[in-house]
């Protein structure tokens, strides 16, 4: 019995081991499908459906909401405002999601966190905000290292930029 006995704790140890290395990998996936799902380009196209089409939609028609494609190509035309009014709602459904955000400056260098099937070629700026925004008027925008550093997607850091997302989709209707 006692060879059974140490077989079978053997056999445990190497199970529980497996089970383990198991969940990290399901979590990797789930931390992968996530980034896929909130993306930034992803964000910047809800971006331009919500300057658009939302019930409270801002509509901006800026220079900077041109060249980033939040306008529709039939109000081009009227592209001529120095002064966007997207900016300041966008940010405003940020501090409504309990997300942080700074402006660049010339002190932030880039880095990379390790994760490179995040960053999808985007260069990721080690700034303990959400978001870092190189511009006032939103021509540019990276996440920071408050979202990069999650390594769960239950991370409450990660639930506040899907709830930006949530917040932006709502009355959009389907993509």
């Amino acid at each position: 019995m006692r060879g059974l006995d140490k077989l079978a704790l053997v056999s445990k140890v190497l199970l529980d081991q497996r089970v383990i290395e198991l969940r990290r990998e399901v979590e990797e996936l789930r931390l992968r499908l996530f980034w896929k799902d909130h993306s930034m380009q992803r964000l910047e196209k809800l971006m331009g459906q919500a300057n658009s089409y939302g019930d409270n939609a801002p509509k901006c028609v800026c220079l900077a909401c041109g060249m980033k494609g939040r306008i529709e190509d039939e109000d081009m035309g009227d592209a001529v405002s120095t002064s966007c009014t997207f900016a300041p709602w966008f940010k405003e459904r940020l501090v409504q999601c309990g997300l942080t955000f700074q402006p660049m400056t010339a002190d932030i260098s880039g880095t990379s966190l390790g994760r490179p099937w995040m960053m999808e070629g985007v260069e990721v700026f080690d700034v303990d905000v959400h978001f870092l925004l190189a511009t006032d008027d939103l021509l540019g925008f990276f996440y920071g290292t408050k979202l990069y550093d999650a390594n769960s997607t239950k991370d409450p850091e990660l639930q506040k930029l899907a709830a930006l997302f949530d917040t932006l989709d709502e009355g959009l209707g389907p993509e």
